[in-house]
Order: structure tokens, then sequence, then C-alpha cells
């Protein structure tokens, strides 16, 4: 991705979405879940960087966030990193 730093860029308003929902640009979405609590927006980020274009990413609690990405193709790939460790963490994602 492109990502230039700044929470904005994690949340809903790159590529013309809004303020950290998810009623900005339309595309295929992954849930995240179990990551370690202390992880930040910019870890999971990087996790998935290398997947596609990021749309929008957006934490739904502890260890839970919402990554979506701008082709199915795409969120596909992010599918792929299943029981893969953010660096960082201990505990696996799925």
């Amino acid at each position: 991705g492109d990502r230039k730093g700044g929470k904005g860029d994690y949340y809903g308003d790159r590529k013309g979405g809004k303020g950290g929902g998810f009623g900005g640009p339309p595309g295929p979405q992954i849930i995240v879940r179990g990551f370690d609590f202390g992880t930040t927006e910019e870890q999971v980020w990087n996790h998935f960087d290398h997947c596609g274009e990021i749309l929008e990413l957006r934490f739904l609690g502890e260890g839970t966030a919402v990554v979506k990405f701008a082709s199915e193709a795409q969120a596909s790939r992010a599918v792929d990193l299943n029981r893969s460790t953010i660096d960082g963490n201990q505990r696996y994602i799925n």
C-alpha cells in the first residue's frame, strides 16, 4: 500500500471513505481475530499490506479488526495468512 502515516490513514478517510465507518469505498473485507490486545493498527496494516491495496482498517475490539481490500483476489491472499503471527505478537490470528 501507499500508507503515509497518521491515524486517518488507517480509518475510513482513505480513498474517499468517511470517518472510521465502513460507509466508504466498496470492497471485500475480512475479519481478523486473535491477535494480542496491545497490537497497533500499524502492525495489523503492515501484516496485510503485501496482500494488496487496503482501503480501510477498523478495530472492532481488543484482538479483532476488519480489513477491507480493493479486490476479492487481495482479500483471498489475506485469508491465506490464517494462523500466522503479526510481528510483535505471541498469538496467531484466525
